[in-house]
């Protein structure tokens, strides 16, 4: 049957399709009308589509995911819109932000200068006033002078305040509050504000530094005994770390967070009410701009580049057989049109959008540096196709891997490569030799960053993905091969999560391959995988706790009034 296909398609004739890729063909906006051939971007493919009972191969028994409908009705999330967009609160922002820049570059001092910047990056506007951090934070990092006044507190803040920016910090720092037999002081455990910063300063820690450890094995138990004996707010802060550090946290979510504990602070709404407003008004300012037209370009490229790989993850994981999975992954390795002759029908369609996606991207300052995109985009393809295909394998020879054999193939399956690679060409930065070897060759950054996503991943959906039928996880093949209990290789792949971050932050402070802005995006990556896999699989439950967090975020209004 030669292949027709014009889009859209009817409902009807896309009932035997993954859920995925029924809402792939369905939606406009993801596989527009005109399929284009990517070596003649100005010549459309005539297609039609009539998906027939042969087309779909019905003869072949097929499996399911079963995943729940979403949760997010599209004309619903396009029909959101932000009350702070025009010209009078433009000129507001203005006048706050010109408050802030002036507390930055007259400080009361350094303590109150790190504090305020860890406000206000926790609050999310901390980029709005990057030209007035950086020199404070230059100033305290040449100065080198962490102990101030001997105060936990402070020491730890300022240390993990410069790490998290991408300055050296020396573990030197914390040498005060060590005692003579190499251990933390007992007397620090009365300090329940410098063990919590403690605590937050220890997930900044580089490879190898065990003293790094040893605070936050310190700070976690003695705040674990604080429970209960503490003022409540501070208790409530405790509780949000010991859940999930700050370093771990998608910084939207922690802003929205943040926000909360602002109200609860003692004396701020009654004795401060300019600093609520000063520091809410900023933040929603700057959520707002996520809604504007020319910050719309890398949240669509991102949102279409997620539903591909989920269409075809679907396809591999739950839907293709063998011989049609060698196919597809034969055609993509090849990135050409002359490669789908002989797909099945619904591997043509999602081939076909593959395509013309990559090669709609446009892309075109970087042209202009003369580079190519296409083969790096095609490429990065190809390895996600070969990795699941490795999956696929797995799977229906009922084989399980050891962990090194796993993860040296997971980290590339999770796709997390294909989402950085394609997000610094989206981002418009500076394209050098460098920077192009190190996406083509998935330099250190990507691989740390993409192999904590495949962790967190692993432990949030492992159980409700093994019993859909995929293949075994880190947690089972670790259990498989040292004949463990579950739990004791959750652990252990809590501590090989942990072990990643590690080698980021190091990577992240002392690594200078890529723009500030790309270390940030593969940080975020990790980041949002702690979060969305934090109690279950955020990602494919429509009943998790994240779709209240976002919610909450882009949806419900901050209740402003009568706070």
């Amino acid at each position: 049957m030669s292949l027709n296909l014009v889009m859209p398609f009817s409902p009807c004739s896309l009932s035997g399709l993954p859920p995925r890729m029924r809402n792939l063909c369905t939606k406009p906006d993801l596989v527009p009308q005109e399929l284009k051939a990517p070596s003649k971007r100005s010549v459309a493919l005539p297609m039609k589509c009539v998906l027939t009972a042969r087309t779909l191969e019905t003869d072949i028994p097929r499996r399911s995911a079963n995943y729940q409908p979403t949760v997010w009705d599209y004309d619903f999330i396009m029909s959101l819109k932000s009350d702070y967009t025009d010209g009078s609160h433009t000129l507001r922002v203005e006048e706050l932000k010109n408050y802030v820049r002036h507390l930055l570059i007259h400080p009361s001092g350094e303590l109150t200068s790190v504090e305020l910047i860890n406000d206000l990056q926790r609050l999310g506007v901390g980029y709005l006033f990057e030209k007035e951090i950086r020199p404070v934070l230059d100033t305290i990092w040449k100065e080198n002078d962490f102990e101030i006044e001997k105060d936990l507190h402070a020491t730890a803040l300022q240390f993990r305040i410069l790490r998290q920016n991408g300055y050296y910090a020396s573990i030197d720092a914390f040498n005060s509050f060590i005692d003579e037999t190499g251990s933390f002081k007992a007397g620090l455990c009365e300090d329940p504000k410098g063990l919590l910063s403690l605590y937050e300063a220890s997930y900044l820690a580089f490879p190898g530094e065990t003293i790094m450890d040893e605070a936050k094995t310190f700070s976690r138990r003695h705040l674990n005994n604080l429970k209960g004996k503490i003022e409540p707010r501070l208790g409530e802060q405790v509780d949000h770390a010991l859940e999930l550090p700050i370093h771990y946290r998608m910084l939207r979510l922690e802003a929205r967070w943040y926000i909360y504990m602002w109200w609860k602070q003692l004396g701020v709404v009654e004795k401060l009410p300019f600093i609520r407003d000063r520091w809410l008004e900023s933040y929603l300012f700057s959520l707002s701009k996520t809604f504007e037209p020319q910050y719309g370009y890398g949240r669509e490229v991102l949102g279409k580049v997620n539903q591909m790989i989920t269409t075809i993850d679907d396809i591999y994981d739950v839907y293709g057989t063998i011989e049609e999975l060698e196919l597809f992954t034969d055609a993509v390795d090849r990135w050409d049109t002359n490669a789908i002759q002989h797909l099945p029908e619904y591997i043509k369609i999602c081939y076909l959008a593959l395509l013309n996606f990559s090669n709609d991207l446009g892309f075109d300052t970087l042209k202009e540096q003369g580079c190519n995109v296409i083969p790096y985009l095609s490429r990065k393809w190809a390895d996600l196709c070969k990795a699941y295909l490795v999956e696929a394998r797995w799977y229906h020879n009922g084989y399980t891997p050891t962990l090194e054999e796993y993860l040296s193939n997971a980290w590339i399956s999770i796709s997390g490569p294909v989402v950085l690679v394609l997000g610094y060409f989206s981002m418009r930065l500076k394209v050098t030799k460098e920077v192009l070897e190190g996406l083509e060759n998935y330099a250190d950054l990507i691989r740390f960053s993409t192999t904590v996503l495949r962790l967190c991943d692993d432990m949030g959906t492992s159980t409700n993905e093994l019993a859909r039928g995929d293949v075994p996880k880190s947690i089972q093949c670790y259990m498989h091969e040292a004949d463990v209990s579950e739990p004791v290789a959750r652990e252990h792949i809590r501590g090989l999560s942990n072990e990643g971050w590690k080698k980021m932050n190091k990577e992240y402070v002392v690594g200078n391959l890529f723009p500030r802005a790309f270390a940030d995006a593969a940080l975020g990556l990790a980041r949002r995988a702690e979060c969305v896999y934090l109690k279950g699989d955020g990602f494919g439950h429509s009943d998790s706790e994240i779709n209240a967090q976002v919610m909450s975020l882009v949806v419900e209004p901050i209740p402003i009034n009568g706070i």
